[in-house]
């Protein structure tokens, strides 16, 4: 005889329940992007980490800031272990004079061709890093991907404070859908870019 398996619904107390606590984790981290914004536009030209060799260079590369910095400023600082914050690039860029679009489109294009290049990288150690990993964490990790890695990659690419190249980094390994990938990161870097962009000129 044939072995049947059921398919259970979410309850709706469940989906609620998900969902609110989604809503307030966007809260939160809009609510600290809110100050993040207010400081770099206060400071727009100043960019403090732990990596003092890599902060000065880039402090360097902001003064006379070109069009040109601009591309590969965004690049490097999209790359999954880069350390620099993409977002400092848009007041700056706003400052130096180039238009809002132009500098907003640069910027998008730049976050999807560099997490395409982490997601790529991720992809190609998949094989090798999933084997240091049981077979059943690997099915569990997927799993989870598969059903929350939308709504992490659009959190993390609409606020400053977290790692999204990283994250695109790190669903490469898993495999992750590609369409639903770049959805996420255009919606969440557009809504992103746009908050900055709009902040700065309504301060300026």
């Amino acid at each position: 005889m044939s072995e049947y398996k059921f398919v259970y619904e979410t309850s709706i107390y469940h989906k609620l329940k998900v969902w609110t606590i989604f809503l307030l984790i966007i809260g939160v981290l809009l609510t600290i992007s809110f100050f993040y914004f207010k400081n770099l536009i206060a400071h727009p030209g100043v960019f403090t980490s732990p990596f003092s060799s890599l902060t000065k260079f880039f402090n360097s590369q902001l003064e006379s800031f070109t069009f040109f910095k601009l591309i590969y400023l965004s690049f490097l600082s999209e790359l999954f272990f880069s350390p620099i914050p993409t977002e400092i690039l848009f007041p700056i860029s706003l400052k130096a004079g180039f238009p809002f679009f132009l500098t907003f489109s640069v910027l998008i294009v730049m976050v999807v061709f560099t997490n395409f290049v982490n997601y790529t990288i991720g992809e190609k150690l998949s094989s090798v890093i999933m084997q240091l990993i049981s077979k059943k964490k690997v099915y569990e990790i997927r799993r989870w991907v598969g059903k929350y890695g939308f709504y992490a990659i659009l959190l993390a690419n609409m606020t400053p404070v977290l790692p999204s190249p990283a994250l695109s980094f790190a669903v490469g390994l898993t495999k992750y859908n590609r369409t639903r990938l770049f959805t996420a990161l255009l919606l969440g870097s557009g809504i992103k870019y746009l908050a900055i962009g709009g902040t700065y000129l309504f301060f300026k």
